[in-house]
């Protein structure tokens, strides 16, 4: 994979060309796209036209612009190296926030979104312009003073038949980093194809993998901020199924917002009637690349056999990280969500032959130790 990485200022102008020892990306759904790390070397002439706020970090790959976003902080330097970080808008509007508040009546979500960054865009500009924005679901709804800009786009996003978004980078339009782009669902596009899988009898191009189950949420209860009068207005999901088999878990969410019917909405996107499965894979260089063979929020299929783990079907990837070993590309690792998702269950007879398989390998095990001791 070829790689150039250019130093610019915020009109886009190059500085320099630079040559990091070592780089790492990672790229998120419903998030931002960072460079968490960048190494260079100190001596090099051209690293001193690296600074913070005012230069920003280009990144190609195999003729494709990947990064384009803001030197961040910390910016460090040693006596060999010189360390940044940079990220893309979204960093931008976390820190941006309502001066007043602001309604909108009978609005796309995805259009809302748009016009809350196009707000602080007339205030201070975000360098974030509008891409693709799909028809979502339409809304009623008021944003507190206070709040900030990147938390109106993620409310939005988490409320019951919510959107997803990306920011990409864009080239070639002075001033601008990146663009919005809001996708009508939570998930991009289907890929049965592209498999990450660790264990006995499977592809095996994962070399570890985390699960993490938590809790359910069987009863949510959303807040809003108080009303005039005083009273705060709340909604509540429940599912008492769920509630009857793991007994009752509840999840309270405040928001900025007395809008009952945005409560509601919150409430049941949040409502998880079983635990709530999230898996890490660290990814062997014989897997699939982002980019190239999916991006983020796209789903794929996940296979994990290894002990008590035994999970099969496909999930939504959140986020996914790169980085260059060498001069070598490859996936480092990505993290897997069910939430969502449908995911299959894995054949009856499938299952029965593989536990057959592991009683075979422990009576193996057992017999090895029984002849060593004899």
């Amino acid at each position: 994979m070829r790689e150039a990485l250019a130093l610019v200022d915020l009109e886009g102008n190059a500085k320099a060309f630079l040559e990091p020892t070592d780089i790492a990306l990672t790229r998120r759904w419903c998030g931002n796209t960072t460079l968490d790390s960048i190494t260079l070397d100190v001596r090099d002439p051209k690293v001193a036209e690296v600074s913070v706020g005012n230069r920003a970090f280009q990144l190609w790959l195999d003729g494709v612009l990947r990064f384009h976003g803001k030197v961040g902080e910390p910016l460090t330097s040693d006596s060999s190296d010189c360390k940044a970080v940079a990220g893309d808008p979204w960093d931008e509007l976390s820190a941006r926030t309502l001066t007043a508040d602001e309604t909108y009546t009978a609005q796309d979500a995805g259009a809302i979104a748009w016009a809350s960054v196009n707000t602080e865009n007339a205030r201070s500009t975000t360098r974030l312009v509008e891409g693709t924005i799909a028809p979502t679901v339409v809304r009623t709804m008021t944003f507190k003073q206070g709040t900030t800009r990147a938390d109106v786009i993620t409310q939005l996003s988490q409320l019951d038949g919510g959107f997803g978004f990306t920011l990409d980078p864009v080239a070639g339009s002075p001033g601008t980093l990146a663009e919005l782009n809001i996708y009508a669902q939570m998930v991009r596009n289907i890929l049965p194809g592209v498999r990450f899988e660790f264990g006995a009898g499977t592809l095996a191009n994962c070399t570890d993998f985390q699960e993490q189950i938590a809790r359910p949420r069987n009863r949510v209860i959303v807040q809003g901020q108080a009303t005039s009068g005083g009273t705060r207005p709340q909604e509540v999901a429940e599912d008492t199924a769920s509630q009857a088999e793991y007994g009752l878990w509840e999840h309270v969410v405040s928001l900025d917002t007395d809008d009952t019917t945005v409560l509601q909405a919150h409430a049941n996107a949040e409502l998880r009637p079983d635990p709530i499965a999230t898996y890490t894979m660290t990814a062997a260089p014989a897997a699939p690349l982002l980019f190239k063979d999916f991006d983020v929020g796209d789903v794929v299929d996940i296979a994990i056999r290894h002990g008590r783990v035994d999970v099969a079907g496909p999930m939504r990837v959140d986020s996914a990280t790169m980085k260059r070993t060498g001069s070598v590309w490859a996936l480092d690792s990505l993290t897997l969500v069910d939430q969502g998702v449908q995911r299959a269950q894995r054949r009856p007879d499938e299952r029965f032959y593989t536990l057959v398989g592991s009683y075979r390998d422990r009576i193996a095990l057992l017999e090895r130790a029984r002849l060593v001791g004899a």
